[in-house]
């Protein structure tokens, strides 16, 4: 059997004649819808809520931390082969979780 390449040229399917000017014209409209978003981005609102969320982070980890210190031996091992029971404090009060969903 012989060895078969991969991307194999006998499904390869690439577009001859790409219109380059349409292309740039293309990019030129992306980057400048990019460009407006940046200028219209209330940077110190995001900054302030970049600065909170570490701030609610650090306290989170500082808790989680006294949490598991005055675990016995025992409890300590549970907590590092099971996890974190109490999933809640993993988000600020206001915050959305993250979900990510299958399809079938």
């Amino acid at each position: 059997m012989a060895k078969v390449q991969y991307p194999n040229p006998k499904f390869w399917k690439a577009k001859d004649n790409i219109e380059w000017k349409k292309q740039g014209e293309n990019a030129k409209e992306v980057l400048g819808i990019f460009g407006q978003m940046l200028k219209e981005t209330d940077w110190k609102a995001f900054g302030k809520s970049a600065i909170d969320g570490c701030k609610a982070d650090i306290e989170r980890i500082k808790g989680e931390y006294k949490d598991f210190m005055a675990l016995d031996k025992s409890e300590k091992w549970d907590r590092v082969v099971n996890g974190e029971r109490s999933l809640g404090r993993l988000y600020r009060k206001g915050a959305m979780a993250t979900v990510r969903r299958e399809c079938s």
